[in-house]
């Protein structure tokens, strides 16, 4: 009966480390799963980081180009400026000469 009651503790002793180690098991199981999807979301940031990276390089070569086309504008601008000016005192000129013509 005392073999009985040795075998009877051991196996229960036997029971709850088998039990303890699926509970551990599961954990790590769990935790292999959080590591999976922390590896999955890592990939698909830097994927998106790539895409992010080469929408910023269009939009800077944009902004170069516009930057580009304003400088351009801006010399037409002041070319035609100059051109008002010019005209503007070959006005003038037109004018005195009239009055002194009707002198």
């Amino acid at each position: 009966e005392q073999r009985l009651q040795a075998v009877s503790e051991h196996l229960a002793q036997a029971t709850r480390q088998l039990e303890q180690e699926r509970a551990r098991a599961q954990r790590v199981g769990k935790m292999e799963a959080e590591v999976e999807g922390a590896r999955t979301d890592a990939t698909n940031l830097k994927m998106e980081e790539a895409t992010l990276r080469e929408r910023l390089r269009g939009v800077s070569a944009r902004e170069e180009q516009l930057r580009g086309e304003k400088e351009t504008m801006a010399q037409r601008i002041a070319k035609a400026e100059g051109e008002v000016e010019r005209l503007k005192g070959a006005l003038n000129q037109s004018q005195r000469q009239l009055v002194e013509a009707t002198r």
